[in-house]
């Protein structure tokens, strides 16, 4: 016998505590696991009935949504059990999440977010999931018709966000997902092309302060007597590594294996785009690696609990970001020290000493040089007098 049920996914969090509604059809030993394209406050959710509880806002109308979509699995899945004896789990996810059968932006968005999920590329998923909250709270949790939402409701949208107070360059994030799935669903048939809206739309963005740190500054970080064995000098020695390695993503570095080192290398597929990367261990970067040797298979005793791999790399991820300030204090930077700072200071720094910006771009891993311009900061004005001095003499 199949079982179907809704349920809460809790590995997948939104930074305002909202988790994913998702339904639980389980049959044959194995699972299969919808979203629902809506999410709640843990304490929103009835866990006894699996569905929302009166605390949540517009409980009536979600219930009504949850329940549809409960009752059309539950005839799916007694269908199958009758006519073959038996349930087709993938034939079952094509009946109830088909692409062609979308109705609304959000439920195309969702058929996204569930197969980057499955690709196990679950930040890009959180990407589309928080996109396609911010619609539905936008819209009342309605969904909305790629034909009727045109330039004037996505002015709508925006001003949206910005009433909620939400930053430009935050609202810039929700637009460019939007997008994404505009372009898409126009590749694939769902849209048609004279409903895009983005053709004379412009996503603004402001622009953020340079996050690079100079040389002396990495020394001074590098150089510090911290208190063996604390999370302070964990933190700091995770922001040299990502340094020694042109720039690592501490997502990468969380979970590197044991088996990506070889013949005195990194070999490691970058969790963010797939590319794949080799990078020589220098023996600054060696001695961090023998500090933290563990019993896991992961090179940081970072990643320790299997199902739950992704909130301990989030753990790990808010540990370090809290305690690099504690390192910026001891060192006195007044640059807001994070793990991506590594990263820019390395460009940075590789531009200042003559490196070339294609060296630097293949060495970040950037599809273009316009990308690596990006991470790069401006020269500072001596150097630039300097230089003028010398070409007019």
């Amino acid at each position: 016998m199949a079982t179907v049920k809704l349920d809460l996914r809790r590995d997948v969090k939104f930074k305002d505590n909202h988790l994913p509604i998702v339904m639980v059809i389980i049959a044959n030993r194995k699972k299969l696991v919808i979203h629902m394209g809506h999410t709640v406050q843990p304490d929103h959710w009835d866990a006894e009935k699996g569905l929302p509880n009166s605390k949540c806002p517009n409980s009536a109308h979600l219930k009504g949504l949850l329940l549809k979509k409960l009752s059309q699995a539950g005839k799916e899945v007694l269908r199958m059990e009758e006519e073959t004896g038996r349930v087709d789990l993938q034939a079952l996810k094509i009946i109830l999440k088909p692409h062609e059968e979308a109705k609304g932006i959000q439920e195309y968005a969702q058929i996204i977010a569930d197969n980057l999920l499955e690709a196990g590329k679950i930040g890009n998923s959180k990407a589309y999931l928080s996109t396609i909250s911010k619609l539905n709270k936008f819209n009342g949790d309605k969904q909305l018709n790629f034909a009727e939402f045109n330039y004037k409701k996505l002015l709508e949208f925006e001003q949206f966000m910005a009433g909620k107070k939400i930053h430009t360059n935050t609202i810039s994030f929700y637009m460019r997902t939007l997008r994404a799935i505009f372009n898409r669903a126009v590749k694939e048939g769902v849209c048609k092309e004279a409903n895009y809206v983005f053709r004379d739309y412009t996503i603004r963005n402001e622009e953020t302060r340079k996050r690079a740190i100079t040389k002396p500054e990495i020394d001074a970080i590098r150089n510090l007597e911290l208190e063996a064995g604390t999370p302070v000098e964990f933190a700091r020695d995770m922001f040299m590594f990502s340094f020694y390695t042109r720039g690592m993503n501490l997502i990468d570095i969380a979970f590197l294996k044991k088996t990506d080192i070889q013949n005195g290398r990194i070999e490691y597929s970058r969790r963010k785009t797939a590319q794949l990367f080799s990078v020589k261990l220098i023996d600054a970067a060696n001695n961090i690696l023998k500090q933290y040797e563990n019993d896991t298979p992961f090179l940081f005793p970072v990643i320790k609990r299997k199902g739950k791999e992704y909130l301990d790399y989030v753990s790990f991820k808010r540990l370090i970001n809290k305690k690099l300030k504690d390192v910026a204090l001891e060192a006195k930077i007044t640059t807001t020290l994070t793990t991506y700072v590594a990263r820019y200071s390395w460009a940075t720094i590789a531009k200042r000493q003559g490196i070339t910006t294609a060296i630097i771009s293949e060495g970040l891993g950037h599809e273009s040089e316009q990308t690596t311009q990006v991470y790069l900061d401006s020269f500072e004005n001596e150097v630039l007098d300097r230089a003028n001095e010398l070409v007019t003499g």
